[in-house]
């Protein structure tokens, strides 16, 4: 703490005929310290917190915590690190919102095709997948072929890159 080695210094060098100057210099110099030390802790606690509590849902209106981070909808990545959501990749609204931002070379500047999750973390199609198949999201369509859609068991996926139609 460049505050605390300064004081430190004018403690030693300060001109006082009975020291109590340098002695009151000296102890501010040591309480910034144990501050210093209070509020890295008190940080590394918040920090610790914060990751906790992003492993879980908050509570729904029945009081209990949902699945974590569950796949919420298609979004772009793009060159400049923008997250664009939308219904589906290069959904009419997904499009007008692009257009607006970019211009018409807007398909150009997309860095990556993926979905967000709850918390508005951008995952590939492929964490997406994985993400949707550990919460029991994946729909897939019916062998018998009536063209229904099934929910997939919760983990029985095979890794494979996650499609809008995958999720509703």
């Amino acid at each position: 703490m460049a505050l605390a080695e300064a004081m430190d210094i004018l403690s030693r060098d300060i001109q006082c005929e009975d020291g109590v100057a340098n002695a009151a210099i000296a102890e501010a110099a040591q309480r910034l310290r144990e501050l210093e030390w209070e509020v890295a802790g008190l940080t590394k606690q918040i920090r610790e917190t914060a990751r906790d509590e992003m492993k879980s849902e908050p509570a729904g209106l029945s009081g209990t915590a949902g699945p974590a981070r569950r796949v919420v909808c298609a979004a772009m990545l793009m060159d400049d690190g923008l997250i664009v959501p939308g219904v589906r990749h290069f959904s009419p609204e997904m499009r007008a919102v692009l257009h607006r931002i970019y211009g018409d070379g807007y398909h150009l500047r997309v860095r990556e095709h993926g979905f967000i999750d709850t918390h508005g973390n951008f995952l590939s199609r492929k964490d997406a997948w994985i993400r949707a198949d550990q919460n029991g999201q994946i729909l897939l369509y019916d062998p018998s072929g009536k063209g229904r859609v099934i929910p997939q068991p919760a983990n029985e996926g095979t890794h494979e890159t996650l499609f809008s139609e995958n999720l509703y």
